[in-house]
């Protein structure tokens, strides 16, 4: 079973989201909370928010007028290691 497709269709359908509707309040995007709700960036304060993919992946994202800026986070999993 190839799963590609699904996911390609996920990205895109996240890209549409994002594009149109970015500051819409869902459970799968929402706006961060604590230190973390809101990033300056040129002089300017802006609302910082989440957009989250099925499986963990996230994508933190500002408006600034029309236009976002996006950065990409993926769930790290610590491995763990035997001390032998």
């Amino acid at each position: 079973m190839d799963l590609k497709p699904t996911t390609l269709n996920g990205d895109v359908d996240a890209w549409d989201f994002l594009i149109r509707t970015p500051l819409e309040e869902l459970e799968k995007n929402h706006q961060l909370k604590g230190p973390l709700a809101t990033v300056t960036h040129r002089g300017g304060t802006f609302d910082r928010w989440q957009f989250e993919f099925p499986g963990g992946a996230r994508i933190w994202f500002y408006v600034e007028g029309t236009l976002s800026a996006w950065s990409i986070f993926t769930p790290v999993t610590p491995t763990r290691r035997n001390s032998s």
